[in-house]
């Protein structure tokens, strides 16, 4: 795994950012029992994530996001995002994976990254 983030990482590097809607925008979990309660993303819990091609949405925070670079060729993209989660603000990042049109990965800056699964219509 640690083979594939360092390759993630100089493919990022050397990429342009994505024009066009990027195709990790969708509804995410970790659970697909949960899709039951994304109308409710921000406000319950457990739920899933909402990804759109500027705003990532969770339980009690969200995240405008700043920048993108990646590579459709190779499904990477680095979030770079402006966050608040209970009073505070923040710069996060993350990096994103895709596995074919419905797994996504995402790595959070330590550990392995979390497989969520899109949620259907």
């Amino acid at each position: 795994m640690k083979d594939l983030i360092a390759i993630c990482a100089g493919v990022l590097m050397a990429s342009p950012v994505i024009a066009g809607e990027p195709n990790w925008v969708g509804v995410w979990t970790g659970d697909y029992e949960w899709c039951k309660n994304a109308d409710r993303i921000g406000s319950i819990t457990p739920a899933p994530i909402r990804l759109t091609a500027t705003e990532m949405e969770g339980y009690e925070n969200s995240c405008e996001i700043k920048s993108v670079k990646g590579n459709d060729e190779f499904a990477y993209y680095r979030l770079i995002m402006q966050c608040s989660a209970e009073g505070e603000t923040y710069t996060d990042h993350k990096v994103l994976m895709m596995d074919g049109a419905d797994v996504l990965y995402i790595w959070f800056g330590a550990g392995e990254p979390v497989k969520f699964i899109r949620c259907g219509d």
